[in-house]
C-alpha cells in the first residue's frame, strides 16, 4: 500500500526533519500527538506511533470491508473470539473474528489448513502494534464463495424492496382440507410427506405439482407449480419441498424468480428446503419456513388424534357447564317455589288493594273540592256578564236603533228620513219610518 500522507509526516518526524510543504508545521488533528517545541530534539512516542497508523487505517475507505482469500492458519478458539492467520504463497495476514458479531456457522468454516473468503475491516492492535483483519463474515472459496456472494446479494435486494417483512407473512390454516406440495416425483421427500400426512389426518387430501428440485432451469418448474397450485383452486396451503444437499443443488431456491412467485401466491406457502441449518431465499420470502420436508407436514395438517382429544375436553367442559346451568336453575326454581307469593298470593295482594282504596277516597274528594270551587267561579263570572249585559241596559229605558239591514244605528246621519228603523227596547220591538232628522242628542229628563 502506497504511503499516505500522514505516514509521510510520521517519517519525517522520525528523522527529526520537517514535512514538506508546510513548514514544519503539522495540521490540526483531533487526539494526534503534539510535536516538542524547537527547544528539544523533534521525536514520537511508540504509543503515538500507533495511534498515527491506527487512524491511518480507519480513514483509508480501501480497507473497510474488504474480502480477503486466504488459507486459515495458527487457529485458536478462544472464550470472546477466534484468532488465525490467512496467508498465501506472499503474505501471512493476522485477523480475528468476535464472536459477539460474527454471522452464523463462522465457526464451522474456520479450520485448519482450509481456504476461505473473509470479509471485514483492516485495524490494528495496538498494544503489539500489529495489524489485522476485523473478520464479520467468512464464506468457502472458489464456487462456493461465488454463490454466497450472489445469495448475500439477492438477499440484500429483495430485503431493501420489502419482499421478506413480517407484515406480508400470513397464518397457515389450522385443518386445511388440500395440501397443495410442489416438489420432485423421485426420491424420499414425497414418500415422507405422505407417511407423515397418513399419519396425522388421512383424510387431508394431498395435490402435487411435480417439479425438478436441482439443476438448470428447475427454478422456473418450481415457479410453474406454484402457480399451477394457485390456478387450481381449493387449495389451502402450499409445501415447496426438497432434500438436503450442496448450495448448488439447493441454488433453484436461491433465485429470484422463486421468491416472487412465493410471495404472488394467492394462498399461503411452507418453506421446507434443505436440512435445518440449511437457509434459501425461498425461506425468507415463505409464509413459513420448516426445517425439513417432514416437519412442513408436521405442522400444515394437525394431528387427528389431537383435534379427537380436543374435542373430547371441549364436550366434557360443555357438558358440565350445562349440568352446572341446569343444577342452578333448579334451585332457583325450588327457591321461588317456596316464596310467600306462591304460598299465600292475598297476603301480598291485600295491602296494595288497602292502598288503592285509600287513594281512590283520596281522588275522590280532591276531585270534589276541585268541582265546587270551578262551580262558584262560573258564578261569579256569569254574574259579572250578566251586569254587563246589554239586556240589562235596555231594561233600564235605553234603546238600541237598527237600520233595515241590520247595522246599529249611532248618529242620525246613518239614516234618512223615510227610512224603517227598528227600535230594540227592553221588551219588545218597534218598527217606525223616519219623520225627521235634528242635529245633536235629544233632551232626557232632569236636562236644563
Amino acid at each position: 500500500m502506497p504511503p499516505s500522507r500522514r505516514t509521510a509526516r510520521l517519517d519525517a518526524f522520525a528523522v527529526g526533519g520537517e514535512e514538506p510543504g508546510d513548514g514544519g508545521e503539522a495540521p490540526p488533528d483531533e487526539g494526534a500527538p503534539e510535536p516538542p517545541g524547537p527547544a528539544g530534539p523533534t521525536f514520537l512516542t511508540v504509543g503515538e506511533v500507533s495511534y498515527l497508523i491506527e487512524q491511518d487505517l480507519r480513514e483509508d475507505r480501501r480497507l473497510r470491508g474488504v474480502w480477503v482469500r486466504g488459507e486459515v492458519s495458527g487457529l485458536r478458539d478462544a472464550p470472546k473470539g477466534w484468532y488465525f492467520s490467512l496467508k498465501d504463497e506472499e503474505a501471512v495476514l493476522q485477523a480475528v473474528v468476535w464472536k459477539y458479531g460474527a454471522t452464523r456457522g463462522v465457526g464451522e468454516l474456520l479450520k485448519e489448513g482450509e481456504e476461505v473468503l473473509a470479509r471485514g475491516d483492516v485495524t490494528t492492535y495496538r498494544a503489539r502494534s500489529l495489524y489485522q483483519l476485523r473478520v464479520v463474515e467468512v464464506q468457502p472459496t472458489d464456487k462456493r464463495g461465488a454463490l454466497f456472494l450472489k445469495f448475500e446479494k439477492t438477499k440484500k435486494k429483495l430485503e431493501a424492496e420489502g419482499l421478506f417483512a413480517q407484515d406480508l407473512k400470513r397464518p397457515i390454516p389450522a385443518v386445511p382440507s388440500v395440501v397443495g406440495v410442489v416438489t420432485s416425483l423421485e426420491g424420499s421427500v414425497l414418500r415422507d410427506i405422505i407417511h407423515v400426512v397418513e399419519r396425522r389426518f388421512p383424510h387431508v387430501r394431498l395435490l402435487v405439482a411435480p417439479s425438478r428440485v436441482q439443476g438448470v432451469g428447475a427454478e422456473r418448474e418450481v415457479v410453474a407449480g406454484i402457480e399451477a397450485l394457485n390456478r387450481f383452486g381449493g387449495v389451502d396451503v402450499v409445501i415447496v419441498a426438497r432434500g438436503g444437499g450442496s448450495i448448488e443443488d439447493l441454488w433453484p431456491f436461491n433465485e429470484e424468480v422463486v421468491a416472487r412467485a412465493v410471495r404472488a401466491s394467492a394462498v399461503p406457502v411452507v418453506s421446507a428446503v434443505g436440512h435445518q441449518t440449511d437457509f434459501t431465499i425461498c425461506d425468507f420470502a415463505a409464509d413459513l419456513r420448516a426445517p425439513t420436508p417432514s416437519a412442513a407436514a408436521e405442522v400444515v395438517v394437525p394431528s387427528a388424534a389431537d383435534l379427537l382429544a380436543a374435542l373430547a375436553q371441549h364436550e366434557e367442559r360443555l357438558r358440565r357447564g350445562l349440568y352446572h346451568t341446569h343444577e342452578v336453575a333448579r334451585q332457583r326454581f325450588a327457591r321461588l317455589g317456596g316464596h310467600a307469593l306462591f304460598r299465600q298470593p292475598m297476603a301480598l295482594l291485600e295491602p296494595r288493594q288497602q292502598w288503592l282504596d285509600e287513594a281512590t277516597g283520596r281522588l275522590q274528594a280532591t276531585a270534589a273540592v276541585s268541582l265546587e270551587r270551578a262551580r262558584a267561579r262560573v258564578d261569579r263570572h256569569g254574574a259579572a256578564l250578566d251586569v254587563l249585559s246589554p239586556l240589562k241596559t235596555l231594561a233600564r229605558g235605553y234603546a238600541i236603533a237598527v237600520a233595515r239591514d241590520g247595522r246599529v244605528l249611532r248618529a242620525a246621519a246613518d239614516v234618512e228620513v223615510g227610512d224603517e228603523v227598528g227600535v230594540l227596547l227592553g221588551e219588545g220591538e218597534l218598527v217606525t219610518d223616519v219623520k225627521a232628522k235634528r242635529p245633536g242628542r235629544l233632551a232626557r229628563p232632569g236636562d236644563t
